[in-house]
This record gives C-alpha cells, sequence and structure tokens, in this order.
C-alpha cells in the first residue's frame, strides 16, 4: 500500500469512529480513495471501488457483519448520486 492509499485508510478509519462524521464524509473519503485508479468519466468502475474500499476499511476494523451491511448500503446509495 503507497502512502497515499494509508492516508486514505486513516482518513476512513478517523471518520468511522468520529460520532460526529456523516455518511457524506465516509463516502467522499471512499470516492477520493478510488480516483487515482480510474478515468474520471468511468464513474459505474469508480463506485464500484469505492464501495469495496469501505467494505476492506470494515474489515481492517474488525466490524462485525451486523453493523457493516448497513453502513455499506447506506455508502452505496450514497455513491449512486456522485459523478
Amino acid at each position: 500500500m503507497n502512502s497515499t492509499s494509508k492516508d486514505y485508510a486513516d482518513d476512513f478509519r478517523s471518520a468511522f469512529t468520529d460520532t460526529r462524521a456523516s455518511i457524506n464524509e465516509l463516502v467522499r473519503i471512499c470516492w477520493d480513495a478510488s480516483a487515482p485508479a480510474f478515468l474520471a468519466k468511468d464513474t459505474r468502475s469508480r463506485r464500484g471501488a469505492s464501495l469495496c474500499f469501505a467494505v476492506q476499511q470494515f474489515s481492517k476494523l474488525g466490524v462485525s457483519a451486523s453493523v457493516q451491511e448497513p453502513v455499506a448500503r447506506q455508502v452505496a446509495d450514497h455513491l449512486a448520486h456522485l459523478s
């Protein structure tokens, strides 16, 4: 993992554990993390990669499936509106 990816992972962890952070903040971190891998116009792939990033971070944080699932759905719903 390069330092930029680590920064996104650190940002995600901080936002997820901060009770004041919004789902929009988590989604923006995921979206930004996917940016280097895809062309800006390839929003479908970028949405998928963003959701994958979120799920990977949940796993790294040891988040249970029962907590992960509803948050992952919220992330996916919010990603559907980004372009």
